[in-house]
């Protein structure tokens, strides 16, 4: 392969581009960037020092202090709110150019939890799609979207870092026409690692602080490859995770295109109610004794990244 010297397709990825200074914290002025499920994503910018409470400020400002890694700005998003399950703030773009099948990028963002919230989580990723990502429920607070991402935090430790930038990237092979990059926890709360880290905030602004809420910065996807001239790409492995029948009664049918190391079946409080190792790409799991209720069936592969679907047991 050849090297390419195409620049970064995501468009005003250090969030320097604004319609206006954001008067205040709850203002969306960032151009190019849209709130993932329509909820209220903030951004924060240095023009913002004279504003009330300097509240979209940078450095300082509603839920913190943090430079921004690169320019005057950042964004921020809720990533976990306790007593809101499942509840989610997503920022989304549409690339520059849509990605071509076979070709490696190199994909991701720096993140920096804010410190005066309470609570930290691991699943913080990127999702690159055909299309925008829908919510896998309607139903507020659950506004989770149905994305597996390609880019997730390796670790699988809660991100709990305020005063550094933390990178989060990885290679990813594209199937081609993804054009959308979306920045967000994608995992349910029960299975988000979170954990209570910085217990002794007071509530801002008469607000509670039991959140996890992250600052995000500079956000790029970069070409790695170059097809030659009259060679056709490689057909790309699409990673899947697929489940038959849903609902289902006493048998669940698992099949999946990548390697995988453990598939779980967690209940939605996040009880482990399954564990099985596999070593093939078709599975069977057999239900007998489980209760009717909906579950999560967790697939972790060999780099801990995990994709999860959900199952409903008649």
């Amino acid at each position: 392969m050849l090297c390419m010297a195409q620049g970064n397709l995501v468009p005003n990825h250090s969030f320097e581009d604004l319609e206006a200074c954001p008067g205040s914290f709850s203002d969306w002025n960032t151009i190019s960037w849209l709130n993932g499920n329509g909820l209220s994503p903030n951004n924060f910018n240095s023009c913002a020092a004279a504003s009330v409470n300097y509240s979209a400020n940078v450095p300082v400002n509603h839920v913190g202090f943090q430079e921004a890694h690169d320019g005057e700005g950042y964004v921020g998003i809720t990533c976990f709110l306790l007593n809101y399950p499942d509840l989610r703030e997503y920022v989304q773009a549409i690339l520059t150019d849509t990605l071509t099948g076979g070709i490696r990028y190199h994909v991701g963002f720096y993140c920096n939890a804010a410190d005066r919230l309470q609570y930290a989580i691991s699943t913080l990723g990127a999702a690159l799609t055909i299309e925008a990502p829908p919510m896998l429920t309607g139903n507020y607070p659950n506004t989770l979207l149905d994305a597996n991402p390609q880019v997730l935090h390796r670790g699988r430790f809660p991100l709990t870092d305020t005063a550094n930038w933390v990178l989060i990237s990885d290679t990813v092979l594209a199937v081609g026409g993804e054009k959308y990059i979306t920045i967000g926890n994608f995992h349910p709360d029960s299975v988000s690692d979170t954990v209570r880290f910085n217990p002794n905030q007071p509530p801002i602004l008469n607000s509670p602080t039991t959140s996890a809420y992250y600052y995000i910065d500079d956000v790029f996807v970069y070409a790695i490859d170059s097809v030659p001239s009259g060679i056709s790409p490689p057909t790309p492995q699409r990673v899947e995770l697929e489940v038959w029948p849903n609902p289902t009664t006493d048998v669940l049918n698992i099949k999946i295109t990548h390697k995988f190391n453990l598939v779980r079946l967690l209940d939605m409080s996040g009880r482990c109610v399954i564990a099985e190792n596999i070593a093939t790409s078709n599975y069977m799991m057999r239900l007998d004794g489980i209760p009717s209720g909906m579950y999560l069936l967790e697939a972790t592969d060999k780099e801990g990244r995990m994709h999860v679907k959900k199952v409903l047991r008649k």
